[in-house]
């Protein structure tokens, strides 16, 4: 699993809000602009951007840590976490809320989500190959509103393979080659895993 990057979530973001349509980035488009980043990043480099974790839904790919934290700024609800493993996620919200603000818009009849940066956007938290990923995906998909690109990612193996709900694997990624080594490679390491634990039992009775 690569580690998520709160920083890289933030001005990733920005970068968006400043490389888009200002008029058709709501929440829905942000969270397939950072599926497309982190997934064709993978692809082409080997590792995501920001290194979220996706999951399947109805209308797309989602990344889960992202769309928790936005909806946890965008409600202020987050001040006494229930949960241990969620400690961290005071101090994610309070980064997020220092560096940008959200605000409702109606957008022909619905809820929209605005962003809108009050720090300048930091290249120097990315790579070369990461400002290139978001650039291409910028443009590929400047004009398109939530409903659109929802419907493209649809075409996206990692949605196709996956199960309704399920986390969507960054081996989807790669190539249909380098997919079935990594499978291969999952299965021999489980073989050899279950192999050790057979022979540390065996001599556990000797």
């Amino acid at each position: 699993m690569f580690t998520f990057n709160i920083n890289k979530l933030i001005h990733a973001i920005i970068f968006f809000v400043n490389n888009t349509s200002p008029d058709k980035l709501g929440k829905v488009k942000l969270m397939k602009l950072l599926y497309y980043s982190d997934f064709r990043h993978m692809h082409d480099y080997g590792r995501p951007i920001i290194g979220d974790t996706y999951h399947k839904l109805e209308n797309g790919p989602i990344p889960s840590l992202a769309l928790n934290l936005i909806s946890e700024a965008e409600t202020c609800i987050n001040d006494q976490p229930d949960e241990e493993d969620l400690a961290d996620t005071r101090n994610y919200v309070k980064q997020f809320k220092e560096a940008i603000a959200i605000k409702v818009e109606d957008y022909y009849g619905k809820r929209k989500l605005k962003f809108e940066p009050k720090i300048d956007f930091n290249p120097r938290i990315f790579s070369k190959s990461d400002l290139v990923i978001m650039k291409k995906i910028a443009d590929e998909f400047y004009n398109d509103n939530g409903r659109e690109i929802s419907e493209k990612s649809h075409d996206e193996l990692g949605w196709k393979l996956s199960e309704l709900f399920g986390m969507i694997d960054y081996r989807y990624a790669l190539d249909p080659d380098s997919i079935d080594y990594f499978n291969y490679w999952e299965k021999t390491l489980e073989s050899f895993r279950t192999l050790l634990v057979s022979s540390k039992a065996k001599e556990s009775f000797a």
